[in-house]
């Protein structure tokens, strides 16, 4: 095991509390937010409205496609994942991640499973990298380096290339 995250991403077009709460609920179940308070926008000195909890900052998101933040959860049941996250994008899209500690197989596993249930091709994963704030970007890395890239042992499971963005 390496020691480390590996963080799983994909892109989902849309920004729907309701997409959001079917990843969470599939994925991390028994779940804690990290925060205590969203501002909008985040990390701001000024922020123009602060949010109590995920759900709603999520939902007003959804009608402020303008906005980008970044949502974590802690995972509360054992194993992997460890942790959910959600990025409403700069663009409108939304991109969703998980991350685990495992190893970089267990990452493909949750990479290949979050693509089929949320019905995209598009995504990939890292070790200990951030989710990019624009849809465009997100498809860009995820085309120019592949799953796995930022591996400690050059984006290698078992000796052999990890998969790429599909």
């Amino acid at each position: 095991m390496d020691d480390g995250w590996y963080d799983c991403y994909v892109l989902v077009g849309s920004r729907s509390p309701e997409l959001v709460n079917r990843f969470l609920d599939h994925f991390v179940p028994q779940r804690q937010e990290t925060a205590d308070e969203y501002e909008v926008p985040q990390h701001s000195a000024k922020p123009e409205m602060v949010f109590r909890t995920a759900a709603a900052l999520l939902q007003y998101l959804s009608d402020h496609p303008e906005h980008h933040h970044a949502v974590y959860w802690h995972a509360l049941g054992k194993g992997d994942p460890t942790r959910a996250m959600v990025f409403p994008t700069s663009d409108g899209a939304t991109i969703v991640g998980l991350s685990c500690r495992s190893d970089a197989e267990t990452a493909e596993r949750l990479l290949a499973e979050m693509k089929s249930f949320l019905h995209t091709d598009i995504g990939s994963f890292w070790f200990e990298t951030p989710a990019p704030t624009s849809s465009k970007e997100f498809i860009r890395r995820a085309k120019e380096e592949p799953a796995g890239a930022h591996l400690p042992h050059g984006g290698r499971v078992r000796g052999r290339p990890t998969s790429g963005c599909s």
